[in-house]
């Protein structure tokens, strides 16, 4: 009876994953094939960079709310018994593990990089967070990067995905709570240091049975990066700042170390995970997109 009931709940986390990236397909590229029938070429090219920002703010709010309403729903999860207060020493501790996990991993990738460009000529997809001369383009990326996203992709990676796995397997449910979250950015670039983000966004989330956790240390993780992307003379402190914080998350992350070994379970049907159409079907997609990314798509 207990591996029906996680069949049944594996497919409707898969059929949340399938919904959030229809949502921003349809919104993302059908809102711009729209307005562009709309208006002409030359207005829609005058327009383009107010447009967009629009575009951005509405593809990852709408669905980020339509995916919570549905998957709450489906999975019976209710997010409120999530909000919960949790140590500031948490904060510290879970975003100096993130800046050490992606500071390695971003090496790790930048490797990959060099050798995929030496042998093919093509660099990978990097998505552009940089701010533009459209006032209300900067105002709707920076809105969508450091207020939705970290919101709605922890309601739905360390809300519905991870608390739908969790009575299963904690174990399970932080590796796939990671892993999905990484393949929810749909390249390859994005996606492996984000799978160990989401990891230990998901690990701090059942630590302290708290879902404001990783939402505060998605907000700081992402509130560094624009910063540090978009203001020049910032760039040089915040590399420091997160160096030493990579440091220090060096020696959390080997003092926790034993604790999440000791905690570490195994599953006897894990393997029905990747058995379910819907998850099959956003690995799918996920490998369409994830390999054009390779080549600058």
């Amino acid at each position: 009876m207990e591996r029906k009931h996680f069949n049944r709940d594996i497919r409707r986390v898969g059929e949340v994953l399938l919904l959030f990236v229809f949502l921003q397909v349809v919104i993302g590229f059908g809102s711009s094939l729209l307005l562009r029938l709309i208006l002409n070429d030359v207005s829609f090219v005058d327009s383009r960079g107010d447009l967009m920002g629009v575009i951005e703010l509405l593809s990852t709010f709408i669905p980020g709310v339509v995916c919570w309403l549905y998957g709450t729903n489906r999975l019976h999860i209710q997010i409120r018994n999530y909000i919960k207060p949790f140590p500031r020493i948490a904060v510290l501790n879970g975003i100096s593990a993130t800046f050490f996990l992606v500071m390695v991993t971003n090496i790790i990738m930048l490797c990959l990089q060099l050798v995929w460009t030496k042998l093919t000529g093509f660099t990978f997809y990097q998505p552009d967070f940089t701010l533009s001369d459209s006032w209300i383009y900067n105002i709707a990326l920076l809105i969508s990067s450091i207020v939705i996203a970290p919101i709605f992709e922890e309601i739905l990676c360390r809300g519905i995905v991870l608390r739908a796995i969790a009575p299963y397997n904690k174990t399970l449910a932080i590796i796939c709570s990671g892993v999905f979250f990484g393949m929810l950015h749909m390249n390859v670039e994005q996606c492996v240091p984000t799978m160990l983000l989401g990891m230990v966004f998901a690990y701090v989330s059942l630590k302290y049975n708290s879902i404001l956790l990783p939402m505060t240390l998605h907000f700081i993780n992402n509130l560094f990066a624009m910063l540090a992307l978009n203001i020049p003379f910032l760039q040089m402190g915040l590399s420091m700042m997160e160096l030493a914080l990579a440091f220090f998350g060096s020696r959390v992350v080997a003092c926790e170390w034993p604790r999440i070994k000791e905690q570490w379970q195994s599953y006897p049907y894990a393997k029905d995970t990747f058995k379910q159409w819907t998850i099959l079907l956003f690995i799918a997609i996920f490998l369409l997109l994830g390999i054009s990314s390779l080549f600058g798509m």
